[in-house]
């Protein structure tokens, strides 16, 4: 099943459809690495389709794959989106390939493996 429900809990285990309700797009300028990204930064952009395949093509991806092999980068882009037509969630997609996807108490970090060249790093360890 892509969507199972128990007791105030909802776990997505595939994501079929994507319609995105809002984003933005933000810039840490508060961050340490902020002067080292903020060119990338500035210009690096995403539309509604570019978000929604982002999301549909993740993977889920544990804390030690997260913090090995993703870069946080202070840019990212933030919004809600509706999942499988019934499920309201949060994002943050960030620059260095990563997303937290946020569903009532629960978060998802996910890492994005595509072809397609979307973000400022990909994941990997340099």
């Amino acid at each position: 099943k892509p969507i199972v429900k128990s007791k105030n809990k909802i776990y997505v285990s595939k994501i079929n459809k994507i319609r995105i309700l809002n984003f933005e797009k933000s810039i840490d300028k508060g961050s340490a690495f902020y002067l080292d990204y903020f060119p990338k930064c500035e210009s690096w952009k995403l539309d509604t389709n570019e978000i929604a395949e982002i999301l549909q093509k993740s993977k889920i991806i544990d804390g030690h794959e997260f913090q090995y092999y993703f870069s946080i980068i202070p840019c990212y882009y933030n919004g809600k989106v509706i999942i499988n037509d019934s499920i309201s969630a949060k994002f943050e997609i960030n620059s260095g390939s990563s997303t937290i996807l946020i569903l009532l108490d629960t978060s998802y970090f996910l890492g994005y493996y595509g072809k397609k060249k979307y973000f400022i790093l990909n994941p990997g360890i340099d």
